[in-house]
This record gives structure tokens, sequence and C-alpha cells, in this order.
């Protein structure tokens, strides 16, 4: 009951010992006025100050071309430069590192020159082989042949064997006979006849061995020459080997040359996105290597709208005016229209402009010093209408 009487009694003490310094409320007094003045003058100042008003930047619509056989409205659309026969993303059918990319951005080539060289050191080596390959295949072939001669003397050896053989069993036969007809008048034993026909079955069993051994050889001669108009089989064996070979070479050469992509034609690069020493995958063209295509003459793929495509005619006159240059309007040259009616892409900015609605493409042609406008380019198009 006690302690609050005494913190309102130190209070009143303190505040009565600053109301008494007359130096201490000076300060105060002076500081509260310096900050009221400074308020004060903030105010005045941003009171008096007049404001500027903000005018947008308003860029003149490009003025509609004056076309004299236009019976109704001009049909318009919004046009992107392209290269003509559309731009060609170029991707790799090979992962490698890039080696080398002989071009820039700018550059006109012609066909076959080198674009993007990755990384063909397994691949030469690739190459080495197979043609190492071929080339034993080939000397077993030459090996093959080489034995033609050695077969055909083991042919004509087994005949000379037969012929020795024939003749031996023709002289055994003829002893037999002998030596039976001496028996049968009492003028040879029996142990000399048993003698003679033991020694014509033995002689003609070395003919049957002889013949044997010629018809072997002569299988063996047939495997390397053949009959008559035929190939041999092993000489068949062989050179299908070689063309196996052969094959696989091909297919390494061509490794080898997917690993330098060229121009398919005359071009010119527009777009570089690789550098010597980055990992190229393949088969990627979200994000292309490079983007190439021909420039002379220039396309405008115009995008007309779902709603004027009965009006459009492929004969009427067109007119395009590249943005921020609408005194110069450039006459376009029909080439043709996507027969395929896709969503609309490509925006021209406008407040009542539809979005949600499907375009017909129509391409047409200009010569680049004509339109004066780089690739990727947006410019306005107007055609005559129907």
């Amino acid at each position: 009951m006690d302690t609050p009487p005494r913190e309102v009694s130190f209070c009143f003490k303190e505040s009565t010992s600053m109301t008494s310094n007359p130096r201490q409320a000076l300060v105060w007094s002076t500081m509260v006025l310096s900050l009221s003045l400074l308020v004060g003058g903030a105010y005045l100042i941003a009171k008096n100050t007049p404001r500027l008003p903000v005018v947008p930047t308003v860029f003149p619509p490009p003025a509609a071309p004056l076309l004299p056989d236009a019976t109704s409205e001009l049909v318009a659309g919004v046009g992107i430069v392209e290269a003509a026969g559309e731009n060609i993303s170029l991707g790799s059918p090979l992962s490698g590192i890039v080696i080398k990319v002989p071009v820039a951005v700018g550059d006109r080539v012609e066909a076959g020159a080198p674009l993007i060289e990755l990384d063909t050191r397994a691949a030469r080596a690739a190459v080495a082989v197979s043609r190492a390959e071929v080339r034993a295949q080939q000397a077993r072939l030459r090996e093959l042949l080489a034995q033609v001669e050695n077969r055909q003397a083991k042919v004509a050896a087994a005949q000379a064997a037969i012929r020795q053989a024939e003749a031996t069993v023709a002289f055994a036969h003829h002893e037999l006979q002998r030596v039976e007809a001496l028996k049968g008048k009492g003028a040879a034993t029996v142990e000399e006849l048993e003698l003679r026909r033991l020694n014509h079955e033995t002689e003609t069993t070395r003919l049957e061995t002889a013949r044997a051994s010629a018809r072997e050889a002569q299988s063996d001669l047939h495997l390397l020459v053949g009959a008559e108009g035929a190939t041999p089989p092993s000489v068949e064996l062989q050179e299908s080997l070689i063309a196996e070979a052969q094959a696989a070479l091909q297919r390494d050469e061509v490794q080898l040359e997917l690993h330098t992509i060229r121009a398919p034609g005359p071009c010119q690069v527009l777009q570089v996105k690789v550098h010597p020493g980055e990992f190229l995958p393949a088969n990627q063209l979200s994000t292309p290597a490079m983007v190439i295509g021909v420039t002379e003459p220039l396309h405008v793929r115009v995008e007309i709208d779902e709603a004027d495509i009965p009006r459009f005619s492929d004969t009427a006159r067109a007119f395009a005016i590249v943005r921020g240059r609408s005194e110069r309007q450039v006459p376009l040259t029909f080439v043709r229209r996507e027969p395929l009616v896709t969503p609309k892409t490509n925006l021209a900015g406008g407040q009542r402009e539809r979005i949600d609605t499907r375009v017909l493409e129509v391409i047409y042609s200009v010569t680049a010093d004509e339109l004066q406008a780089t690739v990727g380019q947006l410019v306005d198009v107007y055609i005559a209408g129907q």
C-alpha cells in the first residue's frame, strides 16, 4: 500500500527538477521548433511545385498501303521474316566434344562446307581396325586361290595311283588264273594257289584305296575351283567374309563422317550456340547448336486470321511494312499457302487482338535488299481483300 505513493513522488520530483532547469528547457524548445519549421517547409515546397503531366510514348501505327485494285477492306496480318525454305536448326546425330567451329554468324557457306567438327579419335581408330580386317580377309582369299595348283597336283597323283593299282590288280588276276589252270593239271600246289588269291585280294583293296584318295583330292579341288560355271563353296564363303568386312568398314567410315556436321546446301549462318570444348549431345533441338538458312531471297510467313480467310486470294497484291519505317511499302510475291490452319502464335500487340483464334499461314518472297530486314523480325503485311 505504501509503494505507489513513493513511485509517484519520485516521478514528480524528477519532472520538477527538469522544469526547474531553464537551460534544459530551452534546448528542448529549440529542437521542437526546428522540427516544426522543417516539416512545414517541406509541405510548402511540395504544394507549390508544379506537376508535369506524364505523356506516354505513342508510336504511330503503320499506314495501310494504297492498293488501287482493292475493292474491299484490306486483309492484314503479322509476318515474320525467315530464310527461304524456313530456318534450319542443326543438331548432331552423335554425342561428342566439339573440337572446331570453322564458321561464324553471318558467314555464307557452300554445300558440304564443315560447320561443326567433333572429336574423331575413337572413330578414326575404328576405321583403321576395319581396314585391317578387310586386308586380312582378302589375304585369306588369295591363300585359298594359291592352293589350287597344290590340290590339282594331288588329284593327278591320285589318278596315277589308280592306274598303277589297276595294272597291279590285272597282273594279280592273271597270275591267279594261271596258277588255277596249273593246279587243275597238277602242276601247282595248293599253297601257290592260295598265295596268288591273297595277292589278288590285296591288290584289289589297294585299288579301292587309291580310288577313295582320288575322290578326296577331287573334292578338295572342287572346294577351290568348283564345278564348271559355279563359284566354289570355300571361295564363296571367303568372299562373303570380305563383303562383311567391307560393310563394317563402310559403316565406320560413315560414323567418322558424321562427326563433321556439314552444310546441306548454300546458306548463311544465322546463329551459333556451340563453342570448341563444349559437349554436344545427340538429337537435341530444343536449343539448336546452329541455325542456318537461305537468305536470298527472304520469305515472309504471314498469319491471316481465320475470319479473314474467305477474303484472301493467292493472286491479290500484298505489301510489307517494316516496323519503325512506315513510309516504305515493300511489294511481296506469293509463294504458297500452308494447307493446315494452326493456332495463332505471333501477336501484334493490339488491344483488340484475339489470341484464341486460328490462322492461315501464307508465305511470300522478297529480296533482302528490298525488305531491309533481318531473319526473325516482325513486319506488318497488308493484302487486297476480295
